[in-house]
């Protein structure tokens, strides 16, 4: 199996979870495992639950370059102030 780009919630705040990426050779036991377009993702069980209505993009520019998720309702509702 190659490798593959780990999801996974790295914890809480008072908006929600955080999220965590890691290269991994195989996935976790429970992981979901999606193949798209040559990319392998392993999806920690309950990231894959939270984050099943968003999309992941990879974004470059001449500062920086990551990874970010779309799509994301906050879990204190339409106003996330202080966070």
């Amino acid at each position: 199996m190659t490798e593959g780009i780990r999801i996974y919630c790295a914890g809480e705040s008072c908006c929600g979870p955080s999220y965590g990426l890691d290269i991994n050779e195989i996935p976790v036991p429970g992981d979901e495992v999606i193949n798209k377009d040559g990319l392998k993702l392993f999806i920690e069980k309950v990231a894959f639950e939270k984050l099943s209505s968003s999309q992941l993009d990879y974004y470059e520019d001449m500062e920086r370059a990551g990874f970010i998720i779309t799509g994301l309702a906050p879990s204190c509702g339409s106003s996330c102030s202080g966070c």
